[in-house]
């Protein structure tokens, strides 16, 4: 049986942070494998330490890496407004951590990533 490092299921915005990245790390692990879907254990891992939701995800090389993304901001009346986000992160899948990256060049939000040959 394939399983993910144990955490607790966050609570509010931690599990929307967490949400797209548990998806897309456990694919990326079973990706290629001959493992049933009835055979995968889906587990928390590290939360992103931002809070950004719609954003792009990849695979790439030992690593996880989120790009883009959106998050409401509060403004003073109460009101929110969306904010388009270019922060990038990456996910060492074999130390567990998250990491800062570059930022994209333009803010990105609903996007779609693709590993290849090493490079998003």
């Amino acid at each position: 049986m394939l399983t993910i490092s144990r955490r607790e299921q966050p609570a509010g915005d931690r599990w929307i942070r967490s949400n797209c990245w548990a998806i897309a790390f456990s694919i990326f692990l079973g990706a290629g494998s001959t493992r049933s879907a009835a055979e995968l254990a889906w587990k928390w891992g590290p939360v992103l330490p931002i809070d950004k939701t719609c954003r792009a995800t990849a695979a790439v090389g030992q690593s996880v890496v989120t790009v883009g993304g959106t998050r409401w901001e509060p403004r003073a009346e109460g009101a929110k407004v969306k904010q388009w986000l270019s922060a990038a992160w990456a996910l060492d899948l074999n130390r567990m951590k998250w990491r800062s990256l570059p930022d994209y060049p333009v803010p990105a939000g609903y996007a779609f990533a693709a590993g290849i040959n090493g490079r998003i």
